[in-house]
């Protein structure tokens, strides 16, 4: 498994528990209990500088782009916060997660897969990666929100580079 910063999976897991914490809370004034049933997948996309995310499922289908400048592992999270806290959801209703494996930007593929395969393993949810989607975020988020599974569980996605790393030689 390859390494990244670790300050985005404790935002994930961090997430994920204030989730719980207030799911708990509002499931015991809750009358209907099929709320916490319902299924949405989310989708990420950081394989060029322009970023998507996505959210399908019962009643909602919502694609956000923007501009990232190498700014993907700061901008992701808080753009995918707000997505769910938009459609009133929490963490725990994904069903699953969809991520783009690439080829594309080295770090940017890091950072979507690392924040797709911590959302799996946090919520033991599976996660399934496409590779070689065509042009512009928005048709490839399209593409990715579609894909279905028949997976149970969390299982680790890794990322397609394309090719070989670029690694200049150190100076001396």
């Amino acid at each position: 498994m390859f390494t990244i910063g670790t300050g985005i999976i404790v935002k994930i897991f961090k997430m994920i528990i204030k989730s719980r914490a207030r799911k708990k809370c509002d499931k015991s004034k809750l009358n209907n209990k099929s709320e916490f049933g319902k299924a949405y997948v989310l989708g990420i996309d950081t394989t060029e500088n322009e970023t998507a995310i996505g959210l399908a499922g019962d009643s909602v289908y919502e694609i956000k782009t923007w501009v990232s400048f190498r700014n993907q592992s700061k901008e992701l999270l808080p753009n995918i916060d707000k997505l769910l806290s938009k459609n009133k959801l929490k963490p725990e209703q994904l069903k699953w997660v969809v991520v783009n494996l690439g080829p594309g930007s080295f770090t940017g593929l890091r950072v979507g897969v690392t924040v797709a395969n911590t959302f799996g393993f946090g919520l033991n949810i599976p996660v399934i990666g496409k590779s070689k989607l065509d042009r512009g975020a928005k048709t490839r988020m399209e593409k990715l929100l579609s894909l279905k599974t028949t997976q149970k569980t969390f299982k680790q996605v890794l990322p397609e580079y394309g090719r070989p790393p670029r690694i200049t030689k150190p100076k001396k």
